[in-house]
């Protein structure tokens, strides 16, 4: 273990961009984070179905407070999750699309791939700033994501 610096405080947990990391490496205080944060928006979206709002109008709101929140980070800890995780993440979506909140089935896995890919096609663009690391991924892995 590396030694103790005096004017700086070892910490189990810190919070980067909003993504919670810990001391173990693990996700599982990230996912409770987010499925608490997406579990209060989702009964906000199921009061404003009561209310009326047209099906249309739900399926935004969906994408841009559920969606984007759960989504925010995925690719970066998709590694980290365990399987409860990802069964915690993905019967979230499941209880979303039962209650009518949402039309479409989200796969954790498949949403990772997608996140991953469009990573991969926007770092091969030459403007991007993250082009010149592009070279360290293995040509095999960028003809897998065109």
């Amino acid at each position: 273990m590396a030694p103790m610096l005096s004017h700086i405080g070892r910490v189990n947990q810190v919070r980067l961009l909003g993504v919670l990391f810990i001391s173990s490496l693990k996700a599982t205080l990230y996912v409770d984070t987010v499925l608490s944060i997406i579990s209060q928006r989702l009964y906000l979206l199921s009061q404003l179905k009561a209310e009326g709002l047209p099906s249309d109008s739900l399926q935004i709101i969906f994408h841009v407070l559920i969606l984007s929140t759960g989504k925010y980070a995925l690719p970066a800890i998709a590694g980290l999750l365990s399987e409860t995780d990802k069964s915690r993440l993905g019967a979230f979506f499941r209880k979303a699309k039962r209650r009518g909140l949402c039309h479409s089935d989200f796969f954790i896995s498949q949403l990772v791939d997608r996140a991953e890919r469009r990573f991969l096609k926007l770092i091969q663009l030459s403007h991007h700033c993250l082009n010149p690391l592009s070279c360290l991924f293995s040509p095999s892995i960028l003809q897998v994501f065109p």
